[in-house]
């Protein structure tokens, strides 16, 4: 059996497809996969480490409003859909899957086209364009969030699995965790992780509340900057004499995010496919969703989690140094409130939604009749 997965562009696309990739491996052992994405992109990185063969099409978004880079986006999109084309031909594949972003389209369009058996994941509670184009074509769709359903156009079958998490999270050793990151294992840990790709505004916020929180003294701080801005906090912290403070850690990425979250006792962090396992991991949280991602989904993300309470929300436009700070202390000098939203994450985790997607899977394939 060959499989071909396509996702990209973040790392909440690119996740969930090592997630189902992982748990159909371990069940079938000799089933083969293909991982198609962009060049120069976050997959292109990632897939490869995973040791997941990799070829490349050329995809670009469409923005909302007409204009003549609209034309060269169409251009590159009819090139990567033939691109796709071929490849699915050469490898012949049994199943195609969809994880989110626009490389996704071309693979999983012309598998459909071909009569190969597709399906598509979607994280978000307001599902991407990509995804509300394909609903008339895919065999099956799986969904994060219910209030995603009412979006989708189409018959497809429709199964709400949750969004799929790595296996490791759950089998972090705690402390080696603390002791890899050079934590203080007694002291509260605020994570800071703004997506894969970070974000250059809320870094820079970040930074005017970080002497702030170091002051308080049982504190410490995880910041992952992302690798474009690393520099910049650098040079803020450097500013602000911050650059020897022990309870400052500061990372450019982690490749094993996980690390970062099985030692966060509070995250805060884009609204994105992460949020899946910040619950599964119970950890409280405060989600600036991006106002730069299509039709706002983040929000929509982290307005659904927060209506259960576990999370709090700012949004970007709302956030500053003193509201951001005024948060973070609110719940850390709220210990029950900090006990209730992990409660509250908790109730909201899916630790099997790997194994159903890969039932799914499994079924179109006609492997569990």
């Amino acid at each position: 059996m060959r499989v071909i997965l396509s996702g990209g562009g973040s790392g909440g696309h690119i996740y969930p497809a090592l997630a189902i990739y992982n748990e159909l491996k371990s069940r079938h052992p000799e089933m083969q996969f293909l991982y198609i994405g962009t060049a120069n992109s976050l997959e292109a990185d990632i897939v490869p480490r995973e040791g997941i063969p990799f070829q490349v099409i050329t995809s670009r978004g469409f923005k909302r409003r007409f204009s003549f880079d609209t034309l060269r986006t169409i251009a590159v999109a009819s090139s990567g859909f033939l691109q796709a084309g071929r490849i699915i031909r050469d490898y012949a594949p049994d199943l195609v899957i969809g994880t989110g972003g626009y490389v996704s389209g071309p693979s999983v369009l012309q598998a459909a086209l071909c009569r190969i058996p597709t399906m598509i994941h979607e994280q978000n509670a307001l599902p991407s364009l990509t995804n509300r184009l394909l609903a008339r074509f895919v065999k099956h769709i799986a969904l994060s969030f219910p209030e995603a359903r009412d979006f989708l156009p189409g018959s497809a079958n429709i199964t709400i699995t949750g969004n799929p998490t790595r296996r490791s999270l759950l089998q972090q050793d705690h402390l080696r965790a603390i002791q890899e990151l050079r934590l203080d294992p007694d002291k509260f840990t605020v994570l800071f992780v703004q997506g894969s790709l970070g974000s250059a505004t809320v870094n820079k916020v970040i930074c005017q509340t970080l002497s702030r929180i170091l002051f308080r003294g049982d504190t410490q701080i995880l910041f992952v900057t992302g690798h474009s801005h690393f520099a910049m906090v650098q040079g803020i912290v450097d500013e602000q004499s911050l650059t020897d403070a022990t309870d400052l850690h500061l990372h450019a990425y982690l490749y094993d995010v996980g690390l970062g979250l099985s030692v966060a006792d509070l995250i805060v962090s884009r609204a994105g496919g992460m949020m899946a396992e910040i619950n599964l991991l119970g950890i409280p949280a405060i989600y600036i969703p991006s106002p730069f991602v299509a039709d706002n989904h983040q929000e929509y993300n982290a307005r659904a989690v927060e209506n259960y309470g576990a999370a709090a929300v700012i949004r970007e436009k709302e956030l500053n140094p003193e509201t951001l700070y005024e948060q973070i202390a609110a719940l850390l000098d709220h210990p029950e409130s900090l006990k209730s939203m992990s409660s509250q994450a908790l109730s909201l985790a899916k630790p099997g939604a790997a194994a159903a997607l890969a039932d799914i899977a499994e079924s179109l394939m006609g492997l569990n009749l």
